[in-house]
This record gives structure tokens, sequence and C-alpha cells, in this order.
């Protein structure tokens, strides 16, 4: 939108078209496939890890005698459960979300107004993302620290 020189608000053209309701599901649907993709990932490196570290018998020797050895399992497990809990809301919003237009009720469920609001904060997503590689690349940070001699 722009205002003319007679103060008359006028549409300037986009170089973008607005995508149709096809675009936007492939849209999102490519942003779920890379989302579960990544959890699935997250979630496997924060337990394959630490089950790399019990099984090799040395690594467990230095990790357990280490004053950080708590630490790194917290932060390991931290992660993983920062994307249980993620995956856990994304549900129950969506479920409340959607369910509520399923339903097609006039007047839409209690939990209506905080389930649409949890559907819409991308922020979430990413803070929690951003957090639980935090914890991941301390955890293995600290780990190589103990396992390579400086």
């Amino acid at each position: 939108m722009s205002a003319g020189t007679d103060g008359e608000i006028k549409k300037v053209p986009s170089e973008e078209k607005e995508p149709s309701a096809e675009q936007i599901k492939l849209l999102w649907d490519s942003y779920a496939e890379w989302s579960k993709h990544l959890r699935t990932w997250l979630v496997a490196y924060g337990i394959g890890a630490p089950v790399l570290f019990l099984n090799r018998k040395e690594i467990w020797d230095i990790v357990a005698a280490s004053p950080r050895g708590r630490l790194i399992a917290f932060l390991f497990l931290g992660g993983v459960t920062l994307q249980i809990g993620l995956a856990t809301l994304n549900k129950w919003s969506s479920w409340g979300y959607y369910t509520s237009w399923q339903w097609r009720k006039a007047n839409k469920p209690r939990w209506y107004p905080l389930t649409r609001w949890l559907v819409d904060q991308f922020w979430i997503d990413a803070l929690v993302d951003l957090a639980t590689l935090v914890a991941f690349l301390t955890a293995t940070g600290l780990t190589l620290g103990l396992l390579i001699p400086a």
C-alpha cells in the first residue's frame, strides 16, 4: 500500500504473487517434514552419544571420573527432554486448534484461544531447537575436552 499524491491509498503491485492454497499446503508439508527430520536427528544424537560413551569402558571411566560428568549427562538428557517437550506441545496445540475447526461449533472450546496462539508461535520451536543445539554442542565439547589431551 502506498499513499498517492492525492492522499488516496493505492495498492502497490508486488513482484511476488500470493501463493495458492495448494502452494501453501506444499510449503507447510515441506516445513513439517524438515521439522520431523531435525527432531529425529536431535533426539538420536542426544541418546546415541551418551550410549556410545556408556558402551566404551575407557570413555565411560574418563567421563564418570570427571567433575563435569554430571553436567555432560544433564546437557544430553536436557536436550532430548526439550525436544520431547516441544513435540508434545506441538501435538497438543495442533489437536486443540484443528479439532476446534473440525467440530465447527458456533462457540469454540475454552482452549481454542490458547491453542490458536501456540500454533502461530514459530519462535518457540526456534528457541527450543537452538537451546537443544547449544546443549548438545556444549556436552560434546566438554566430552571431547576430556578425551583429547591438551
